[in-house]
């Protein structure tokens, strides 16, 4: 079987394509799913992958704004915890309904909390 995450994983729904044009005449183009009828893994929106591409944030200018943490709340974390994303500052944590919270700084030293 494929695991979870793996390019054929079917377990979060079919791969759909997208694909949009940039200001440059480029062509961005990306394969996403929706986990769709999972209550547990809605925590996670969808899954994307940006086939080799840089994703669009690379193209962001700095606005001083950075994620501290962003921390997934769900009745069984262990279960999402293979959704690994490197670089971001992730983790999974029990609660009894699914929900995200994310802590973001500024350059001024201003905290925000979204839940």
């Amino acid at each position: 079987p494929t695991p979870p995450g793996a390019p054929g994983d079917q377990s979060f729904g079919p791969l759909e394509a997208g694909s949009r044009a940039l200001a440059d005449g480029t062509t961005l183009r990306w394969s996403l799913t929706d986990p769709g009828a999972s209550p547990l893994i809605k925590a996670h929106p969808f899954l994307i992958d940006w086939l080799g591409q840089p994703t669009p944030a690379t193209r962001l200018a700095d606005g001083g704004c950075r994620l501290e943490s962003l921390t997934v709340y769900a009745p069984e974390p262990a279960l999402l915890s293979w959704l690994n994303a490197p670089g971001l500052p992730l983790r999974y944590a029990y609660y009894p309904k699914v929900r995200l919270e994310a802590i973001i700084t500024n350059d001024r030293g201003c905290k925000v909390i979204l839940v």
